[in-house]
């Protein structure tokens, strides 16, 4: 997806950012002709909104769908130590396993319809 300057309609290209840069934007893009510059704003705590305020099981790091119920913890992925995740298996929640981030966490709620059907192809 390439986003266009609003001033003069050229592609914007991405921007490296400074340390204070990275704590604050999520990406910063600038166009070659007219030096516009749009950034992208970080949301905090993001991830865990997304996760709690979701009606299916999201990834508890990245927010991601692709997510898969496990019948144990699986030796070679990493735990999350998210205080939720761990409030969660104290609870004797079940654990679920991202795809994209290769993490696993305990979660109760149901994985999305989507990502059901594609797990068993």
């Amino acid at each position: 997806m390439h986003t266009t300057c609003p001033r003069c309609g050229a592609l914007l290209d991405r921007t490296p950012r400074s340390l204070v840069g990275r704590a604050l934007f999520r990406k910063v893009l600038r166009c070659p002709k007219c030096g516009y510059r749009q950034r992208e704003w970080r949301v905090p705590f993001e991830s865990t909104l997304t996760f709690v305020l979701s009606r299916y099981s999201r990834c508890i790091q990245c927010g991601s769908y692709k997510v898969r119920r496990l019948n144990g913890r699986d030796q070679i992925d990493r735990v999350s130590l998210h205080p939720l995740s761990m409030l969660l298996a104290l609870t004797m929640a079940p654990f679920y396993h991202c795809n994209p981030c290769r993490l696993q966490y305990h979660e109760w709620r149901p994985a999305h319809p989507s990502a059901r059907t594609e797990s068993k192809s």
